[in-house]
């Protein structure tokens, strides 16, 4: 996966657009179709492998660290357009800027490839070949909703809302900003978790919130005021946070090491949902904010389908 990853990324980065004039749309969208297979496969193929070892004191922690190195991958992103767009001039940044951050992400890649080298080799365990457990499957793909919903509604969808809401003066920083206070929250609510609870319910009481206060604090951040906008955010934050610090964990749990079934259901979800999350915000909040909310809480509420479903025998 990292192989393809970093092949990808270099081609992207290396792209000839003069060259390839019209074709170039065609071209990135086959890479970009690359980057998603390996993230396909390295992802479930991660928290398989993390939580074979995990102990009982620490799953929470392991989980938000998971999670939370993809939000610091937007950090670090934001951060580098930011620090870009205010070095290079506008024609400097069409021309060769967009480029730098992808080259910098092949030394990411390189990184990557030194961890893995570094990594504990686990003796193989011949098993029978098994097909995708569709109930699994279905579990897994209503977890994934809440989780990759609220991680593209914090991370990725911020400006959206400070344009709307025509707070310009933070538009710069404030999805830096915001992806900073999500990750430091994280960390914490995995450790407090560990000490005080389980990722089970802190997951459970984060997709209530998700549920019952996306639509007020939505209401409130419509008003156009820097102070409900940060006392709105705060809270989603929160539980925010409190959902994503457990995601891993939940869906490792439902997927007993099968990572065929748990990338079946994980990666549709993330497909259907939140890759489009950012679509659905920028269209509803031509409409009203108040519909980001509904959106927001209507995703929650497929955690508690699961209930309905048939029960799991868990290991």
């Amino acid at each position: 996966t990292s192989l393809i990853t970093g092949t990808a990324t270099l081609c992207m980065a290396l792209l000839p657009i003069e060259l390839l004039g019209a074709y170039t749309p065609i071209v990135i969208l086959i890479l970009q179709m690359a980057l998603s297979l390996s993230f396909a496969g390295e992802y479930p193929s991660l928290i398989t492998y993390l939580f074979a070892s995990t102990t009982h004191h620490e799953q929470a922690k392991v989980s938000s660290i998971i999670s939370g190195s993809s939000v610091l991958g937007v950090i670090l992103s934001l951060s580098l357009v930011f620090i870009l767009e205010r070095v290079l001039t506008p024609e400097t940044m069409q021309s060769i800027g967009w480029r730098i951050p992808l080259l910098l992400g092949v030394v990411n890649i390189v990184i990557s490839f030194w961890f893995r080298a570094k990594l504990p080799h686990q003796p193989l365990v011949a098993k029978e070949e098994q097909a995708i457990n569709w109930l699994q499957a279905s579990h897994i793909f209503l977890l994934t909703i809440p989780g990759t919903v609220i991680f593209f509604a914090q991370n990725i969808s911020a400006s959206i809302i400070i344009e709307k809401i025509q707070i310009t003066d933070l538009k710069n920083i404030y999805g830096i900003t915001l992806s900073c206070s999500l990750l430091i929250c994280m960390l914490l609510c995995g450790w407090l978790t560990d000490k005080y609870s389980s990722p089970e319910k802190v997951f459970n009481l984060g997709v209530s919130g998700m549920i019952i206060l996306s639509v007020p604090l939505y209401i409130a951040i419509s008003h156009h005021s820097v102070i409900f906008l940060i006392l709105s955010q705060t809270i989603m934050t929160i539980y925010a946070a409190m959902i994503l610090c457990n995601f891993s964990y939940m869906l490792s749990q439902v997927a007993q090491g099968k990572v065929a079934t748990l990338a079946f259901g994980f990666n549709i979800a993330a497909t259907v949902l939140g890759g489009i999350t950012p679509l659905v915000i920028n269209y509803l909040v031509e409409i009203n904010l108040l519909f980001v909310g509904v959106f927001l809480a209507f995703c929650g509420v497929s955690r508690f389908v699961v209930y309905r479903l048939p029960k799991l025998t868990l290991n």
